[in-house]
């Protein structure tokens, strides 16, 4: 198992070195670094938000508007709707429109999803962010994995990629009592080493697992993460039980790609401050709230070149 994971992280660097600059690799690497400095990801950090606002005041018709910005608090906090009416302004034409772009789709759990668009390397500090913050919790880029979640068969993603990236998909659909039986099965057959998945499907397996409805466990995980819902302690408890390994949450969206995940040492969450500049703001004013307190949050990108979202209100609280 190690030396399938070898070789196919081996061929993974080495195409990302001939064909994308090792962009991935390299972010990778910055985002380790971030981590483990915090002062330096504090210095950092202000770099790369001047810079993408300065950006964006230059080359995004919306937020020409803003160039005389003394701090991003002259900016405005955007939500869906404003992003979805004004997508042509905000948009940076001339980057949006090269071939190595990619296109996500916002989540739709507080809105109508809306398209956007990641700069190519942009797109390799997403894919980045979700290696290394998986790394953190011991499950290393190309462990043999399974990703659980809804629409899965819609997205149509190609075997040979799976293959590639030890990375197979899973649609929800498929988890009836029956499906999770098989899926339990397939997990410990194939020698999955962890799993990412819907908290709420994790639930499912959970009580039947306490209702002595599923096979005996004989697999070898690593751990597994959980994403979108909340994850709840009695499930957290169970999953453990059950699979015999850790499991922890991470929050993100597609957007953004990995916001922030817990790191083993139960006290909260590791923010990815090495991509994002987060603010919590109150819920009736948009003042930051104290230390402890409930707030809207709200996110800056700091390297998407295609289309710049700066203090995006996702609709979640913090």
């Amino acid at each position: 198992m190690n030396k399938e994971r070898e070789e196919k992280y081996a061929a993974f660097v080495e195409d990302d070195l001939k064909n994308n600059r090792g962009r991935i690799v390299n972010s990778m690497e910055e985002i380790r670094y971030f981590i483990n400095h915090p002062s330096a990801s504090e210095m950092m950090q202000k770099h790369y938000l001047n810079d993408i606002l300065t950006y964006a005041t230059m080359f995004s018709e919306f937020y020409k508007k803003y160039r005389d910005y003394k701090s991003i608090y002259d900016f405005p906090i955007i939500n869906k709707n404003v992003y979805r009416e004004n997508w042509e302004d905000i948009a940076v034409k001339e980057i949006c429109e090269l071939p190595d772009t990619r296109m996500k789709f916002t989540s739709g759990s507080t809105g109508t999803p809306f398209q956007i668009v990641l700069d190519r390397a942009r797109h390799g500090r997403w894919i980045a962010g979700n290696k290394v913050f998986r790394e953190i919790l011991g499950m290393k880029s190309h462990d043999r994995a399974v990703y659980v979640s809804e629409n899965i068969t819609d997205k149509n993603i190609p075997k040979d990629r799976q293959e590639r990236d030890n990375v197979y998909y899973i649609d929800c659909v498929y988890l009836d009592e029956k499906g999770i039986d098989k899926f339990i099965n397939y997990l410990i057959t194939n020698e999955i080493r962890y799993m990412t998945i819907l908290a709420s499907a994790l639930e499912k397996i959970c009580r039947l697992a306490e209702a002595g409805k599923l096979p005996e466990w004989t697999g070898n995980f690593v751990g597994i993460i959980t994403m979108s819902d909340s994850l709840k302690e009695s499930v957290r408890t169970a999953a453990s039980k059950y699979f015999k390994c850790p499991v922890y949450d991470m929050y993100g969206n597609e957007e953004f790609g990995v916001i922030a995940s817990e790191d083993g040492s139960k006290f909260g969450k590791l923010v990815n401050t090495a991509d994002l500049f987060i603010e919590v703001l109150d819920l009736e004013s948009d003042t930051p709230v104290n230390e402890g307190e409930i707030g809207r949050l709200v996110v800056t990108d700091l390297h998407n070149k295609a289309f710049p979202m700066i203090r995006y209100e996702i609709g979640d609280l913090a």
